[in-house]
């Protein structure tokens, strides 16, 4: 059996995606006045992404908003339109000349995170996971923060328990926390409080698929239920969208196939997707986008691939990627949802002794190429930035490395 194949056995339906998270100055479309209604308006058109919340700052005058939303020159906000991933902003109540001395400077600050930042410094950091000994095997996460800094917190056991991290609690760090098949329980370490949440969902013989189903920038607890000759039954508690704790289920995908949840439409909620072996060898992406409740039959990689979600251009969607074992090798293969057709092949990795642990390493919003080296305790990073290359030592032989949740 495979590196790639012994962790999947532990950790084979984890599927919390990958987001992002970079303050940028938005690029300006237009900037002018115009008259509606006798209504005098000063507009900027702004190219923004989904999923952001925006800055505007008027001299000394900052004001944010929670969802898109604006701020202009002295005045009211009469109406704030997303279009096309366009703003319009601002009516004004006086004259503004040119000699005012007013300025308007925007930030887009995407509300996305990406995967396991613990210290919400928007790079993903490295972690591990080790078993102890005696009864119960606790589970010791040891966490090295790209802020600085190092900790180790024993939570969970080994015998019991799967590792799903995910930001449960919105405060933009990566939160501790394991699902317990035996019991139904996801237990929380959260962030923000130190304190143990507990939510009872799903039941043994499930498989945990955390993400943020309801677009609130919270991890929604959830769980993939494999029922024979019918489809597969994804059941999960949204914090948003279920306050008083009732749960959703939806079915999607067959028995053999494996989910490979993401935001492929980029609308900041998480999609329904799996990845169907065919009888031919070959593998089909099955996807059902959040924001329309359409569906896409994407033909992509061989049955035996290894499927990694994540946003490899930094376009705020989920790209499809594959990883095939060739030659003793890992062959990395995207297919960019803002594409076409498959990138070129990218060797990195060895089968015998790699596992893949994808993530936002240089904090440039896209995904790295990654892999940590069981052999050596050592992460080694593809810098998207720049395609450099730079191993970490962290980890020793047994460990399990917590990035590895997002290979399917």
């Amino acid at each position: 059996m495979s590196r790639i194949a012994l962790a999947l056995s532990l950790c084979s339906a984890l599927a919390v995606f990958s987001t992002i998270s970079r303050a940028e100055a938005p690029k300006t479309k237009a900037v002018y006045f115009t008259v509606i209604n006798g209504n005098k308006y000063f507009v900027v058109e702004y190219e923004l992404a989904a999923a952001s919340t925006l800055s505007y700052e008027l001299s000394s005058d900052l004001r944010t908003w929670s969802a898109p939303g604006i701020d202009g020159y002295p005045g009211v906000v009469e109406t704030v339109s997303l279009i096309d991933s366009t703003v319009r902003i601002a009516r004004i109540d006086q004259p503004i000349a040119a000699t005012t001395g007013y300025f308007l400077r925007a930030t887009a600050v995407s509300t996305r995170k990406p995967v396991l930042d613990f210290d919400g410094d928007g790079i993903t950091d490295f972690a591990v996971v080790r078993s102890g000994t005696g009864s119960g095997k606790p589970m010791t996460w040891f966490i090295s923060y790209s802020a600085g800094g190092f900790a180790g917190v024993t939570f969970g056991s080994a015998e019991t328990d799967i590792p799903v991290p995910g930001d449960y609690d919105g405060d933009g760090k990566c939160d501790i926390a394991i699902w317990r098949g035996a019991t139904g329980q996801f237990r929380i370490l959260e962030s923000t409080t130190g304190a143990e949440r507990i939510i009872v969902l799903g039941q043994s013989g499930d498989k945990p698929v955390v993400a943020d189903y309801d677009g609130d920038g919270r991890a929604d607890p959830a769980v993939l239920r494999r029922i024979q000759n019918e489809a597969n039954q994804y059941i999960y508690v949204g914090s948003d969208n279920n306050p008083d704790g009732a749960i959703t289920s939806v079915r999607w995908g067959g028995t053999d196939d494996s989910a490979v949840i993401g935001d492929y439409d980029g609308d900041g909620k998480a999609d329904f997707c799996v990845q169907s072996p065919q009888s031919d060898g070959t593998a089909v992406f099955l996807l059902r986008r959040s924001s329309d409740g359409g569906q896409e039959r994407i033909p992509f990689g061989a049955s035996d691939n290894t499927a990694v979600d994540g946003d490899f251009d930094g376009d705020l969607r989920s790209d499809f990627a594959v990883i095939a074992e060739i030659s003793s090798k890992l062959e990395w293969t995207i297919f960019p949802r803002n594409s076409g057709a498959p990138g070129a092949p990218i060797d990195f990795g060895l089968m015998a002794t790699d596992l893949p642990v994808p993530g936002d390493y240089d904090g440039d919003g896209k995904q790295d190429i990654a892999i940590w080296r069981s052999s050596s305790g050592t992460f080694y990073v593809r810098r998207s930035s720049d395609g450099g290359i730079v191993g970490v030592a962290f980890g020793v032989s047994g460990d399990y490395p917590v990035a590895n949740f997002q290979a399917h």
